[in-house]
């Protein structure tokens, strides 16, 4: 249960580091307003 819990958590967090690049690709300028939420930190 642990380690699939650990594996979806991995891929999930895979998942936001793509959206983030994505996000930040397609709006440079809302990047910093994001990382200053702390969103992109684990």
């Amino acid at each position: 249960m642990t380690s699939a819990m650990r594996r979806w958590r991995n891929s999930d967090k895979h998942m936001r580091v793509l959206m983030y690049g994505l996000e930040a690709m397609t709006y440079p300028n809302r990047q910093h307003e994001k990382r200053s939420q702390g969103d992109y930190q684990d």
